[in-house]
């Protein structure tokens, strides 16, 4: 494995700074959540000089941001994303990454946290009103979780599964999620 050296981050508004630090984030403002938010991921993906990128949407809000392409980085795959600029071939970038999530995924308690800065419940839940873009002109609808790590335990067995599922906004209060009964958490 490559010499990892730490990147200070304990939550995405850290990630989005340190990748700023670093030169790895461009921005684009007042992307629309429909198709141009997907069309600027694309371009930014096939450019040969791969870096996240931050947009905003004006028919929403400019106070939230929609991050892609943020494990896709020029020089060293998605290790930055695990807080490292390591540089890890294929196979131990992989054994890394699964090491450093079950790390993370680990459950603690806390009285106070980002998670909880913003809550809603009952009838002030409003899916809509985050810039969650419909990725793909034959898209049937919008994705706020795609390319997301979803992180599922058996009920009886207590085993933890981590997958990339995609998660689709259908209204106000309701997400639907499609696993497919080949994987693991289908």
């Amino acid at each position: 494995m490559g010499t990892a050296t730490s990147i200070a981050y304990k939550d995405l508004r850290g990630f989005i700074d340190a990748a700023d630090r670093l030169g790895e984030l461009r921005r684009v403002d007042g992307a629309d959540w429909d198709l141009e938010i997907g069309a600027i991921t694309e371009v930014a993906h096939e450019r040969r000089s791969r870096k996240s990128c931050c947009s905003t949407t004006s028919k929403v809000t400019r106070r939230l941001r929609v991050i892609v392409n943020a494990v896709v980085r020029r020089d060293n795959g998605s290790s930055f994303w695990l807080g490292s600029d390591a540089c890890w071939p294929g196979h131990d970038q992989s054994l890394e990454g699964e090491a450093r999530i079950v790390q993370a995924s680990q459950a603690v308690d806390v009285a106070k946290g980002p998670i909880t800065e913003n809550v809603d419940s009952g009838g002030k839940v409003d899916m809509l009103k985050f810039p969650t873009p419909r990725w793909h002109e034959e898209d049937g609808g919008r994705y706020i979780g795609t390319g997301c790590l979803v992180i599922l335990q058996d009920p009886d067995e207590k085993w933890t599964n981590f997958g990339t599922y995609r998660v689709c906004v259908y209204d106000r209060d309701t997400l639907g999620i499609w696993i497919s009964p080949a994987s693991m958490g289908g």
